[in-house]
């Protein structure tokens, strides 16, 4: 996480913006599923996929992230992050994980 933190943080051009969703659990703790070894994925937890259009298998999900998200993006990067989240039932935006992130280079 850090490294990619990072990573996003260096190639943005000041001023610049990472939009993006990540399973976000802000009344829970950070959980861990699956981390990645010599050996392969280790599963810590079931492992969960998402949805994802370019892969029919899905896109494992290895943390759900807590409240603290936001400060440890801070911490990596140095980039602020805003959480959006937009419920509307006439574009079926309604339910859970509709929080979008938007981390910008100062």
């Amino acid at each position: 996480m850090r490294l990619l933190r990072q990573e996003i943080a260096r190639v943005l051009k000041p001023g610049g913006t990472h939009i993006f969703t990540v399973p976000y659990y802000y009344w829970e703790k950070t959980l861990v599923r699956a981390i990645k070894t010599e050996n392969g994925i280790e599963f810590i937890k079931p492992p969960i996929y998402h949805g994802n259009p370019i892969d029919s298998k899905g896109s494992l999900v290895t943390i759900d992230w807590d409240y603290d998200f936001v400060d440890l993006i801070k911490s990596y990067s140095g980039m602020e992050t805003t959480i959006l989240k937009l419920r509307d039932k006439k574009l079926g935006l309604d339910g859970e994980f509709l929080e979008v992130f938007m981390s910008i280079k100062s």
